[in-house]
């Protein structure tokens, strides 16, 4: 693997966001943020920020109640390399919203 030298740099407090939600579900992460140690190349002039790694869960693809494990992988510039994340791992915990099981009490 050969890389351009480059620079170390610790990105702290990076969202981990939700699109896409569904107005029957409670969605629960188990954390809101994560790190990322990311090796930014000397010959370019990126300043690299929180919000330029965004993690985006996208909600569509949860189609029932449940507890979910995701990786993180966080989309980046091609001229970036993530060496750490931290955590890993997130978990999603999907209920089913208060507001329909009252609905669905009310109708019986």
């Amino acid at each position: 693997d050969i890389r351009p030298a480059s620079l170390e740099k610790e990105i702290t407090n990076i969202p981990i966001l939700l699109a896409n939600k569904d107005a029957k579900f409670d969605y629960k992460l188990s954390v809101p943020m994560f790190n990322a140690t990311v090796f930014i190349p000397f010959n370019t002039n990126l300043n690299i920020s929180p919000s330029d790694l965004v993690f985006i869960i996208d909600c569509s693809y949860f189609h029932s109640t449940g507890i979910y494990i995701i990786k993180i992988i966080p989309k980046i510039n091609d001229n970036l390399f993530i060496s750490i994340i931290k955590p890993e791992f997130v978990q999603l915990e999907i209920t089913e919203a208060k507001s329909y099981e009252e609905d669905d009490n009310e109708k019986k």
